[in-house]
């Protein structure tokens, strides 16, 4: 019998540690998810460390830490997982660029 992979690709791995920062980074994952991202939610509270082991052996393309820091100021951190380059944006940000990250994404699953 033949098998299909019937799970999505993964877009997004969502990293998080602290009470505040994992209760925003559930939040923050519905809101992606209604904009089109496959999204992983990491509620594990293990160390970042281990968590960023998980978000490598995910096939996700972007991973996205917050921490308690992060949304006390409303912010995430982005790291592009392939060349591990990592920037700050606003949550908000994110949310308004969804169609440009889309693109980037796509644009990672092609190279």
């Amino acid at each position: 019998m033949e098998r299909f992979n019937t799970t999505p690709e993964l877009d997004i791995y969502l990293i998080s540690k602290g009470e505040k920062a994992e209760f925003q980074s559930a939040t923050l994952a519905n809101q992606l998810r209604e904009n089109g991202y496959s999204v992983e939610l990491d509620l594990s509270s293990s160390a970042f460390g281990k968590q960023f082991k998980r978000a490598d052996r995910s096939g996700a393309i972007i991973a996205l830490i917050l921490g308690d820091a992060e949304a006390k100021a409303g912010k995430v951190q982005l790291k592009w997982l392939a060349s591990g380059e990592q920037s700050e944006i606003t949550q908000a940000e994110l949310l308004e660029q969804a169609e440009a990250f889309q693109r980037q994404i796509a644009n990672q699953r092609i190279q």
